[in-house]
């Protein structure tokens, strides 16, 4: 199966309420379609974690990003364009994101993808995926494919085959908030 063949499965396997393991532009990560509940929810029991740990979720580019996130100021606009590396930002307002992927304050977390592989899954679905690590809560994240645990691997409904044999360690996404007065505050270094 070539890339595009397999986007094209995960795609259908997301629309169907199916929940993927996929690499992203930083480690290996559990997805859903975000308007699919029941795949968020299958994340959660997947992962054995608690409900008030929002997942975040991933875009493609910052045109996606301005469809879903609200009064972004313009020095974080400038930071998303300039940074070099995988940036998650966790934004107080937004639009068109369901209820049940908001913290309690209302709140999400979205990050720009910039792996291609990734960006290519995300515009085959036309909207956001939901992201977070491939990992029972409260264990290490994995670093590579390898690292994923057999609980993980045996519980999804398609695994991705990209990047599959890279033993590249990867690591969680900066995170930052940013105030109304365009003040950043590192919340994950």
């Amino acid at each position: 199966m070539n890339w595009t063949e397999e986007i094209n499965t995960a795609v259908d396997i997301l629309l169907d309420g199916g929940v993927i393991l996929y690499p992203t532009d930083t480690i290996w990560g559990l997805g859903s379609d975000i308007l699919h509940q029941e795949a968020v929810e299958k994340i959660y029991s997947l992962k054995k974690r608690e409900r008030w740990q929002p997942l975040i979720l991933l875009v493609s580019s910052i045109d996606m990003l301005k469809s879903y996130a609200i009064n972004i100021h313009p020095r974080l606009e400038n930071l998303l364009n300039v940074h070099g590396q995988p940036l998650t930002v966790i934004y107080d307002q937004v639009m068109g994101i369901p209820s049940y992927l908001r913290a309690k304050n209302g709140s999400v977390g979205i990050r720009i993808c910039t792996d291609p592989y990734c960006i290519q899954l995300i515009e085959a679905l036309g909207r956001p995926i939901t992201s977070t690590s491939a990992n029972l809560s409260g264990q290490p994240f994995p670093k590579y494919f390898g690292e994923v645990q057999s609980d993980i691997l045996q519980q999804v409904d398609f695994i991705c085959t990209y990047r599959r044999d890279s033993r590249e360690e990867r690591s969680p996404s900066v995170m930052v908030r940013c105030d109304p007065n365009g003040e950043l505050d590192f919340i994950r270094v």
